[in-house]
This record gives C-alpha cells, structure tokens and sequence, in this order.
C-alpha cells in the first residue's frame, strides 16, 4: 500500500516540493501565464491541505494558513470562472448559453487583470518566501503520521455516504476527499490517493454542474429551448456525478 514512509520526513519533503511548486507558478503567472493560475492553486492547495491533516506533528502555522487561505480564494475566483466556461461550453447551444459564455468571460478577463496585479504585490512575494521558509523548518525525522491518513480517509468515506442528495453536504465531502487524497499522496499510498481523486473528481463535476445551473435560472428564459436543453443535461450530469462518486468511494 505504502510507496515510501509514513514520517514526518514525508510530509517535509512533500511541503517543500509544494512551497517550489508555489514560487515556479507566482513566477509564471507574473510573466502571463494564464494556465498556471491553476498550478498555483493547487499547490497552494495542497500546501494547506497539509498543514490541516498532520498539524499535530507541525510547527505552528496558523497565520500562514490564513493567508494562504486569503490568496487561494483570490486566485479560486479567477479558477472557479474558467471551469464554468468550460462546463457552459460543454452544454447544448442556444441563446442562453451564448449570453452566458459572452458575460463569464468577460468577467474572467477583469478578474485575470486583478489578480495578476495582487501577484505583483510585496505580500504575495513575502508568501511565498514564508511558504519555503516553514516547509524548510518542519523536522525531517521518521516519527509515523499514518494515523493522520487514515483519519482523513475514514472522513471523506463518511462524509460522502452521510450526504445523500444534500448541495452543502456534498460539498463538504468533496472537500474531504480532496484532503484525503492528498494526505495518502504526502505518504506514497497510491491506491488511497487514486479512490479520493476519482471521488473528488466525481464531485467536482456534480458541483461544477450546479453551478452552471444556477446560472442558467438567474439568466431566465427558460421557456427557451436550448436553455430548457441545457438544465436537463447540467441536471443529469450532475447526478450521474453524485452516483458514480458513492460507487467510486
């Protein structure tokens, strides 16, 4: 099960490659690198996501959680608009979609402006200095964290089968998964981290669908029948989503 040790030297190593995963994406960004804004997400992410499951082994971390916190939600927004573009386009067409695609966009564009503007500020820079300089600081001993990935693993199956059809519940299974994933990933177990992705992945998609969804009703014109098209399939993906996801777990 296990591809290298459960230790706390895993878990330095794994937020260390985090923190220059961190500092190579801020650098693309800052050159105009539209893709990475999802890079540095997911590694700020993953960092976070870290720092939560093993923070009884680590040093004290809680204001640069917080702001981490603050930069992944900047940098979420700017995400959150390209995955609903993406969903949209993957939609039946009409005039609905057409509307929404023309006003999301426009939007993802003002969005992309600002956030590459926080990039450039000397908090951001301090960030990801300080990110390498905790992930340099964790001590790289063989004390065993395995029991903090199973608490994680044990949680996300929980949460998803407590959920039901419940919008928020899912969410919050969908987010458990997410750290579950990545704490069997800090400590090598490949066929845990692999179930959590699918599972995470699934939810994902049942979210993204509601989402687009919710969209699609604030547009009106659901007389329309394109728009009439499009919840059908956004309803359908997402439940097929929400099922494949308690399949998978």
């Amino acid at each position: 099960m296990s591809g290298r040790s459960a230790d706390r030297a895993a878990v330095a190593a794994y937020l260390g490659a985090q923190a220059q995963e961190i500092a190579a994406q801020h650098a693309a960004l800052l050159t105009g690198a539209e893709s990475s804004v999802h890079d540095l997400r997911v590694a700020v992410r993953r960092f976070r996501s870290t720092l939560r499951t093993f923070g009884a082994e680590l040093p004290p971390a809680d204001e640069l959680d917080a702001r981490l916190r603050a930069w992944g939600a900047a940098l979420g927004v700017v995400r959150d608009r390209e995955v609903l573009l993406e969903v949209l386009a993957g939609a039946p067409a009409g005039q609905v979609r057409d509307t929404l695609l023309e006003e999301v966009g426009g939007d993802l564009a003002v969005r992309r402006v600002l956030v590459q503007a926080g990039l450039r500020s000397p908090e951001c820079i301090r960030l990801v200095s300080e990110a390498a300089a905790y992930a340099g600081g964790v001590p790289a001993d063989d004390r065993d964290v395995s029991r903090h990935v199973t608490k994680a693993c044990k949680q996300a199956r929980r949460r998803l089968r407590k959920a039901g059809t419940e919008v928020e519940r899912l969410h919050r299974a969908r987010k458990a998964a997410k750290r579950a994933r990545y704490a069997a990933e800090v400590v090598g177990w490949k066929k845990k981290r692999r179930r959590h992705q699918q599972v995470q992945q699934l939810l994902g998609v049942h979210r993204d669908c509601l989402v687009a969804l919710a969209h699609v009703d604030a547009a009106g014109g659901l007389a329309d029948a394109g728009a009439t098209a499009m919840v059908a399939d956004l309803a359908g993906r997402a439940e097929a989503a929400r099922l494949s996801a308690l399949e998978a777990s």
